[in-house]
């Protein structure tokens, strides 16, 4: 192919895409002109017998409430002798009383008959629900607002800020910058997994880490039976399993596992073992702000110790976590009956301390703290 052959490619694919953008711009013409005739029409009131024909009904009669933002009437039937349904009713001037409809104190984005609203509060979705006795309002919270008072960046001098910008950099050059590495072996068990998956880097991963956490557990006699294994911010619960597995059959038949999680997970790794171990696994989907260990059901059948663990738990439900292994109801404190029972890893804080990549409530490979 030769150069001029070349060029006139060039200029074919330019003209392409000339050709192609002026296409939109009359797409765009043409949406914006049928959009200012649709609403000509529904002012006019000459789509009125348009619109009815779809539903089949010669006496159907559409509301007239004109949605904006999709450019249409709403599809609803009107009420018998109003010009729109009764959702829409409430916004309009017409007035019925044996139709009014007021918003719902729970939830502003639906309403319902003002005569049935004592009714409606009774079944609504959005109603606050009872909480089950393990969960109390915001115990693992804040107890006391904290007394320093907020300073804001401008009020403070150019020194002082200039000091303050040091300071950071000096520890985050101390503490953070450097690379971590891994200490000690992985278990085992996952050292087998991670033969199968030795080319995919993602699952490798959080295979070593899984593999570590377990070790360390495992390396501070932590994983015995007659305990209690808490997994904060469980998810699918990948390293409770792994936990089980190294727990063995008949000593995970004398303990209890609970996966806490706020939020609702598919693919949830305890289901391969709910045959075998089920009535030992507990699932419990709540905020860790609100949990109370002592009210669990599993905590009053086990004396052993209570092990807390979790993985890339971060943020502020590191301390959520803590207070909810040494809390109590009433107030945020170690109990004593509960002082020979509770277990948080010395070991793992005084490594925290030395930089090893291991934080949070027992066990943790987050970065963001360590």
């Amino acid at each position: 192919m030769n150069s001029q052959e070349n060029e006139q490619l060039k200029q074919g694919s330019i003209f392409g895409r000339i050709e192609k953008d002026s296409d939109i711009d009359v797409d765009n013409q043409l949406t914006q002109r049928r959009a200012k005739r649709t609403r000509k029409q529904l002012e006019k009131g000459e789509m009125k017998k348009h619109q009815q024909e779809p539903c089949g009904d010669p006496n159907f009669q559409q509301c007239q409430f004109l949605v904006m933002k999709k450019n249409r009437l709403c599809r609803q039937r009107a009420l018998k002798g109003f010009d729109y349904c009764g959702e829409h009713l409430m916004t309009s001037d017409q007035k019925d009383a044996d139709h009014a409809r007021v918003p719902c104190p729970f939830d502003l984005s639906h309403s319902c008959y003002k005569h049935l609203l004592s009714a409606h509060l009774k079944k609504c979705n959005a109603r606050e629900k009872a909480l089950p006795p393990y969960l109390v309002k915001n115990i693992n919270g804040e107890d006391v607002p904290p007394s320093e008072q907020k300073v804001s960046v401008h009020s403070v001098s150019d020194e002082e800020l200039v000091a303050m910008i040091l300071r950071i950099e000096a520890i985050y050059k101390d503490h953070v910058s450097a690379a971590v590495p891994y200490e000690g072996h992985c278990h085992p068990l996952v050292e087998e997994e991670l033969a199968r998956f030795k080319n995919c880097a993602t699952v490798e991963k959080h295979l070593r880490q899984q593999g570590h956490l377990v070790q360390l557990l495992c390396k501070n006699n932590l994983v015995d039976e007659d305990q209690l294994f808490v997994e904060f911010g469980a998810g699918r619960g990948q390293l409770a399993t792994w936990i089980m597995r190294a727990l063995g059959d008949d000593r995970i038949r004398r303990s209890a596992f609970v996966l806490v999680d706020r939020g609702s997970q598919r693919y949830k790794a305890d289901n391969r073992f709910v045959e075998e171990w089920g009535p030992f696994i507990h699932r419990v989907r709540a905020d860790i702000r609100h949990l109370c260990l002592e009210r669990l059901e599993p905590f009053a059948q086990h004396s052993g110790k209570v092990v807390g663990f979790c993985k890339h738990l971060c943020g502020v439900a590191i301390d959520l976590a803590l207070r909810c292994v040494t809390g109590t109801v009433g107030q945020n404190r170690l109990p004593k009956g509960m002082a020979n029972r509770l277990v948080i890893l010395e070991a793992v804080i005084c490594l925290c301390s030395r930089g090893a990549k291991v934080c949070c409530v027992s066990v943790c490979t987050c970065t963001h703290k360590r």
